[in-house]
């Protein structure tokens, strides 16, 4: 019993920065605690009494938290700011690539115009804490991305039914 709630603890320091999302990480490491303690059938379940179930429900964790961190990965690389930055970074690489002189320069994937928020090596806390939380990572999706991708999905196909309404109603010569 102790040990899940040190465990659970040590993962709230990592790699979450605001009160909410440790709140929620305090909040997951109850009801994982009060789960374990549930199906495993009291609080005496201890790592020492129990490695044989520990080690490959950690295992089968990293495994789930690993795919998770690719579509957050994913996620990440697609969304507005990150693909704003790539813009950005492209035509600054290729306003100093047109320039006489600097036509040798490496791909933009390896110069130094390609911003760090779309290198997985300058995010390995974020793609961490994605594995390692995937719980939270995945609670926070759905109340947050989620709910935001199915708003935008409603807005965009209203928008394309107002659309037509509103060409239906034109007469031949305005269409």
């Amino acid at each position: 019993m102790f040990e899940i709630l040190l465990f659970g603890l040590l993962l709230v320091g990592f790699g979450y920065s605001t009160w909410a999302e440790e709140l929620w990480s305090l909040i997951l490491v109850g009801i994982i605690f009060l789960a374990v303690g549930f199906f495993v059938g009291g609080y005496t379940m201890t790592i020492l009494e129990n490695i044989e179930l520990i080690i490959p429900i950690l295992c089968g964790s990293m495994a789930v938290g690993s795919i998770w961190s690719l579509w957050k990965w994913r996620s990440h690389m697609r969304s507005q700011p990150v693909q704003d930055e790539l813009r950005e970074g492209k035509t600054k690489y290729d306003d100093v690539k047109g320039k006489e002189g600097f036509r040798d320069l490496p791909p933009f994937k390896t110069s130094d115009f390609f911003p760090d928020v779309a290198r997985a090596s300058k995010n390995v806390e974020r793609i961490s804490t994605w594995t390692i939380l995937w719980p939270l990572s995945m609670v926070l999706y759905i109340f947050k991305d989620l709910l935001i991708d199915i708003g935008r999905w409603i807005y965009e196909q209203l928008g394309r039914v107002y659309l037509r309404i509103t060409e239906a109603a034109l007469p031949d010569d305005m269409k």
